[in-house]
């Protein structure tokens, strides 16, 4: 008993310290996270879009939060999103890199998952212009009446 506490002690003081240790990002403002889950718990219990107002009027219109492991920068702002999206649009074109888009995708090459460049223009044009088409999204009609029936059923059931 006393060395499973001491063990689980000293962890908790490594954790600690390496999370104090840090070094420092030039991440925007944010609230303090937890370890492993970041901030999803402040994003608990209420609409999404509710949860980042309320942070936005503690931190600013730009806030630096972690979703799980993952840093994230969310923009609560309409003309900071227009001019992220407009002016500097290729410094954010790019995706995240996944582990599971390395092994999915293979080495990501996915159109989901290919980083902006050369091989990603080359996948949406295909994508657009073979895929894309009317005629191949007419083909598939079917699917989407049978789909839509089943959701009215479910929903009348209920």
């Amino acid at each position: 008993m006393d060395l499973a506490l001491a063990v689980s002690s000293a962890a908790f003081i490594t954790l600690l310290v390496l999370w104090f240790l840090k070094p420092s990002s030039n991440l925007p403002p944010g609230p303090w996270g937890l370890p492993l889950i970041g901030h999803l718990h402040l994003l608990a219990g209420m609409p999404l879009h509710r949860a980042f107002q309320r942070i936005a009027k503690k931190y600013g219109p730009i806030t630096s939060l972690r979703l799980g492991m993952i840093p994230t920068v969310v923009i609560s702002n309409q003309e900071l999103a227009k001019e992220i999206f407009t002016t500097h649009d290729l410094n954010f074109a790019s995706r995240p890199y996944l582990v599971s888009g390395d092994h999915f995708s293979y080495n990501f090459s996915g159109p989901a998952t290919s980083p902006y460049g050369e091989l990603w223009r080359n996948t949406r044009k295909l994508c657009t212009i073979e895929l894309f088409t009317a005629k191949c999204i007419d083909s598939f009609s079917w699917v989407r009446r049978d789909e839509l029936s089943r959701t009215l059923e479910g929903i009348l059931k209920d």
